[in-house]
Formats: structure tokens, sequence, C-alpha cells
């Protein structure tokens, strides 16, 4: 079995400036989210204006809702500058 780290804690990677993180559940995207948006200095009104989300959905997102709709998470990752990369264990 592949080891996974701790679910409270997020690795992050750092490759030629990129930030790569692993993501175990909502918690670590909502983090990482919240993280990069304040880092660019926007405003969540700012960012549910570009993907047309609305403030709740991004305020959902930052608390780490379980439930949030895959294709408008992507819209605010987008818009964040984040790209999501999946790949098997192993």
């Amino acid at each position: 079995m592949p080891h996974r780290p701790e679910r409270d804690k997020m690795v992050e990677y750092r490759v030629e400036g990129t930030i790569m993180t692993e993501i175990t559940n909502m918690a670590d995207v909502a983090k990482f989210v919240r993280e990069v948006r304040k880092a660019q200095k926007v405003s969540q009104t700012v960012l549910a204006q570009a993907p047309n989300v609305g403030l709740r959905f991004v305020g959902d997102i930052e608390r780490g809702k379980p439930s949030i709709q895959f294709d408008k998470l992507l819209a605010v990752l987008t818009s964040l500058g984040i790209s999501l990369k999946l790949h098997t264990f192993g």
C-alpha cells in the first residue's frame, strides 16, 4: 500500500518556482485556495466574479465544504492560476 501523508498535514513541493501540493481532502483544497488567493491579494468577492460562481460558493470552498460542484471548483482554480493534475500511486 502506498504511503500517504497524515490527513491533517498538507505536503508541499517546490519545483522551479512552482508549488505542488498533495491534496488528500477538501480541507487541503480550502487551505491551498485561501493561501493562493490571499498571496495574490484578491478578495473573495473579486474571485467570485471572475468565474461567475458567487461569493457563497467561494466561501464554501474556503470552509472546506465537502460537496462542492467540481466544474465550478475547476473554474475558481483556473481563475487563480491553479492547475489540477492527477496521478496514480506507485
